[in-house]
């Protein structure tokens, strides 16, 4: 058989370089899909921004840089057949969706009713993996660091996924445990879904160590404490001792 016979499947971006149909591309449009009517639905909401006491252009923002983020990766992907390799402007991308993301996880401390400590933890754990696959990723100039990053972002698929099954199982009837089940149970999958390296490590180590620091903090209070809980690393109230009465 000559080369002339090569198949037009190999280069036609609907299939990758392996000749196979891109189910994780379409299957990844789908889900945006479905789920871009919520998501516009809360850039609206002018409720929603005012419990969480933040302006409704945060929200905005961070939707549209996140759904910017993913629809990019698999736009370059599907069209080259194979994981982009990562540049200088997707970490800037990367730093640009975090940083109204830990903004919000910050303002949770309003919303004491629906997110327990371990929901924050959670955020700012997945915050930092993300920037820190980003940074791999551009530095090593790894596609497979990069596709973690952009996983870990598209994790709020299976969060809301989670949350709306959560009802389903024993010992999860409140809204703080719905919302913990989901995030955390939403993080794990895109750790799988990436393939992130020793994610399930760096994550519990980084969950537990910042809530550890959480639960050390609210012995104290000083300047150095205030920045923490300003950036939304610590969330507990300093219990202040009661005076004695003689």
């Amino acid at each position: 058989m000559d080369n002339n016979t090569t198949s037009n499947a190999t280069e036609w971006p609907l299939f990758n370089k392996y000749n196979e149909f891109p189910l994780d591309h379409i299957y990844t449009f789908c889900v945006f899909a479905y789920f871009i009517p919520h998501l516009i639905r809360m850039m609206k909401s002018k409720g929603l921004a005012k419990a969480h006491h933040y302006h409704r252009s945060l929200i905005i923002t961070h939707i549209i840089v996140s759904i910017s983020e993913v629809v990019l990766f698999h736009v370059k992907s599907w069209y080259l057949g194979h994981d982009p390799k990562p540049n200088n402007i997707d970490l800037l991308i990367c730093v640009a969706q975090t940083i109204p993301s830990l903004v919000m996880t910050e303002r949770m401390r309003f919303t004491p009713k629906l997110t327990l400590e371990l929901s924050r933890a959670s955020f700012h754990s997945m915050a930092f993996m993300r920037v820190l696959a980003s940074g791999l990723a551009v530095y090593l100039g790894s596609t497979e660091w990069h596709r973690a990053s952009v996983k870990m972002l598209a994790s709020f698929v299976w969060v809301r996924l989670f949350i709306a099954w959560s009802g389903r199982f024993a010992g999860i009837n409140t809204p703080q445990q719905r919302y913990s089940f989901g995030v955390c149970g939403g993080i794990l999958m895109a750790i799988y879904e990436g393939s992130y390296p020793h994610g399930v490590g760096i994550y519990l180590a980084t969950t537990f160590f910042l809530m550890a620091l959480d639960r050390w903090a609210s012995k104290f209070d000083n300047s150095s404490v205030d920045m923490l809980r300003f950036v939304g690393l610590v969330s507990h109230r300093v219990e202040k001792p009661l005076k004695k009465v003689n």
